[in-house]
């Protein structure tokens, strides 16, 4: 098989395994140095926040039901993102709802951070807000 057409097949099959409307939530944000970010998932506060970009990397500080959590963010695949379970496992053995915060980059003029969120909610039971 060719490379041309492996890559075709691949991209044909992400395409199909992410549907239109996978994601409940998918939103595009900007943050300065920490400046906060607050949503409500179902009366829970969900926050986070950005104190540090250095060596490429932006230290996060987030936390969801009275954990709180820190981490370093990269620009590449598999270091650039974080997932917070919001329930957990139902009784149909489906994959339970998350709240995934994806790094985009740094704007180094303005010095903020670009994301998007996406909540994962297949069965509609949470409601997600931002404060």
């Amino acid at each position: 098989m060719s490379k041309a057409v492996a890559l075709y097949l691949l991209a044909f099959a992400a395409l199909w395994a992410m549907p239109e409307g996978y994601f409940a939530k998918e939103e595009k944000l900007s943050l300065a140095k920490d400046e906060y970010a607050v949503y409500e998932v179902t009366g829970k506060p969900l926050y986070f926040r950005w104190t540090l970009f250095i060596n490429r990397g932006l230290v996060m500080h987030y936390g969801y039901d009275g954990f709180p959590y820190q981490n370093v963010l990269y620009k590449d695949y598999k270091q650039n993102s974080f997932k917070i379970p919001l329930k957990q496992r139902s009784d149909d053995h489906s994959e339970p709802p998350y709240f995934m915060l994806v790094f985009n980059g740094m704007q180094e003029g303005n010095k903020k951070a670009d994301f998007t969120v996406y909540v994962y909610d297949p069965l509609g039971s949470l409601n997600a807000k931002r404060k």
